[in-house]
């Protein structure tokens, strides 16, 4: 996914323990944040996208620990410039069939 609009999101939701999000930082990027759970206190975080070089496959969020006996909600948020969204990595549930839908906004 990529987009240059500010405001602009995607939602992933997933059954596991832990979530990477992958994507790039470059020179276009700019701030974006991240909400795990809808939970603004534990997991809302302001980050800068932005570097001098162009790099790609580049963790962008990563959370562990997680319960994995219930359904995550992941939302990234366009906060300006571009942000580029590669992939999204789970450790699954191991009784989970459910590994994850993602909803573009």
């Amino acid at each position: 996914m990529v987009t240059d609009e500010p405001g602009s999101t995607v939602s992933f939701t997933f059954n596991g323990t832990a979530v990477w999000v992958y994507g790039t930082k470059s020179k276009k990027s700019g701030a974006y944040s991240v909400t795990l759970d809808q939970d603004p206190d534990q997991y809302s975080t302001l980050y800068d996208g932005s570097s001098d070089e162009d790099l790609f496959q580049q963790v962008l969020f990563e959370a562990s620990g997680l319960d994995g006996s219930k359904l995550h909600h992941l939302t990234v948020k366009n906060n300006d410039a571009e942000l580029t969204i590669d992939s999204v990595s789970t450790v699954p549930t191991h009784r989970s069939s459910h590994t994850g839908d993602l909803v573009f906004y």
